[in-house]
């Protein structure tokens, strides 16, 4: 019996592309979800001026590199 957790990549998209290439075992999609939001939320307290252009994107993949879902935020100025 494999009672290895499923392993998680986010690849991060904002002026350029950056692939996750290690992973992270996490128990649940839920808990990926989770890690993907904190993840653009640490880039984002790094490097704020991230919004000054595209936005970003964080992309969370499967071991077989199929996208699950991906975490979205731009800033929209309605001025």
């Amino acid at each position: 019996m494999d009672s290895s957790m499923p392993r998680y990549f986010f690849d991060l998209h904002d002026h350029s592309s950056e692939f996750d290439r290690l992973g992270t075992e996490l128990d649940s999609q839920r808990a990926a979800q989770v890690a993907a939001v904190e993840f653009a939320g640490e880039i984002l307290k790094n490097e704020p001026s991230i919004l000054d252009s595209k936005g970003l994107a964080v992309d969370a993949r499967d071991e077989d590199g199929t996208i699950l879902f991906t975490v979205h935020i731009e800033l929209v100025d309605h001025r």
